[in-house]
């Protein structure tokens, strides 16, 4: 029996965007970016990306509830 792995790329919500780079021992490094501003960096891709999700679903918790009251 052959067993299918099937990986989901998780997508980047609107106005966020990750950003490779390495450090000066060489080790790369992943920066979570909402429009110009950074807000983390990260040893993987896979951490940035769900950070950015995360992020976007906390930003529209906030808005929601500041337009309740």
């Amino acid at each position: 029996m052959k067993i299918k792995l099937v990986l989901f790329k998780k997508q980047i919500p609107d106005g966020y965007h990750v950003v490779t780079w390495k450090t000066a021992a060489g080790e790369e490094r992943y920066s979570t970016f909402q429009g110009d501003d950074r807000l983390m960096s990260f040893k993987s891709r896979m951490e940035a990306v769900t950070y950015a999700t995360r992020h976007n679903q906390e930003q529209q918790l906030v808005n929601e509830l500041a337009v309740r009251h």
